[in-house]
C-alpha cells in the first residue's frame, strides 16, 4: 500500500507526499526484510528523484535496486527498472551505460514476452539513438514499436510510436512524416472513439 500511494503520488505530480510514504514503506519493508516490497519502494524512490532530475539520489536508490537482485525470481520487474535506468543515464548523458540497461531490458522482454514492458523498452532505445541524432538507427526499434502495439490493441502506444516515427522522418523524408503523421491522426480517431467521442466539456 506504501508503495501503490506513493508511485499514485508521482503520476499524480504531488512528490514531496510520495517522497514520503516511499520512504516510509522502505523502512516497514526493510524492519520486515520484504525483499520484493523493497525492490519496488526503491524503484518507485529512485523515479521520483529522477523526475525531480536528483540524477544522484536516482542513481544511488537504483543501485540498491540492483543489489537486491538476487533476492527473488520476479524478473518480469526487472524490465522496467533497467529501461528507467536507461533513461537515468541518458539524462545524465552516459551513452554507454544507458545502452547497456536498455539492451537488458529488451532482452528479458523478449525472452518473456511481456509485451507492453518490452515496447516501452524498445521505444526508449529508439529514443537513445534519436537524443543523439541517429535517427536512422532510431526507426527500427520504433517500427517494431507500432507493429507490436497495432497486433495487441495498445492503441496509446501505437500512437507513440508514429509520432516518435514523425520526429525522424521529419528532415529525412517528406512522404515517410506525411505518412505517420496521417497514421498518428487515425489512431487518435480510433482513441477518440474508444473514450466515448467527445472527451471536453462545452460551455
Amino acid at each position: 500500500f506504501y508503495w501503490l500511494r506513493s508511485d499514485l503520488l508521482r503520476r499524480s505530480g504531488v512528490l514531496d507526499e510520495a517522497l514520503k510514504y516511499a520512504r516510509e514503506g522502505i523502512e516497514i519493508a526493510r524492519r520486515n526484510r520484504v525483499w520484493i516490497s523493497l525492490f519496488d519502494l526503491w524503484t518507485v524512490l529512485g523515479t521520483i528523484y529522477m523526475d525531480l532530475k536528483d540524477w544522484e539520489n536516482a542513481k544511488a536508490c537504483f543501485d540498491v535496486v540492483l543489489s537486491l537482485r538476487d533476492k527473488f525470481p520476479e524478473k518480469e520487474m526487472f524490465i522496467t527498472t533497467y529501461t528507467r535506468i536507461g533513461i537515468m543515464y541518458m539524462n545524465l548523458k552516459e551513452w554507454d551505460q544507458a545502452k547497456l540497461f536498455l539492451e537488458e531490458a529488451i532482452e528479458r522482454g523478449e525472452e518473456l514476452n511481456d509485451v507492453p514492458r518490452l515496447t516501452k523498452a524498445l521505444i526508449s532505445m529508439g529514443d537513445f539513438y534519436r537524443l543523439q541524432a541517429k535517427n536512422r538507427e532510431a526507426i527500427p526499434y520504433y517500427q517494431r514499436v507500432e507493429k507490436l502495439a497495432n497486433r495487441h490493441n495498445l492503441k496509446d502506444l501505437e500512437y507513440e510510436a508514429w509520432f516518435r516515427l514523425s520526429q525522424c522522418w521529419k528532415d529525412i523524408d517528406e512522404e515517410e512524416f506525411r505518412r505517420c503523421t496521417e497514421k498518428m491522426f487515425v489512431v487518435q480517431e480510433e482513441l477518440d472513439r474508444e473514450s466515448g467521442g467527445v472527451s471536453r466539456e462545452v460551455g
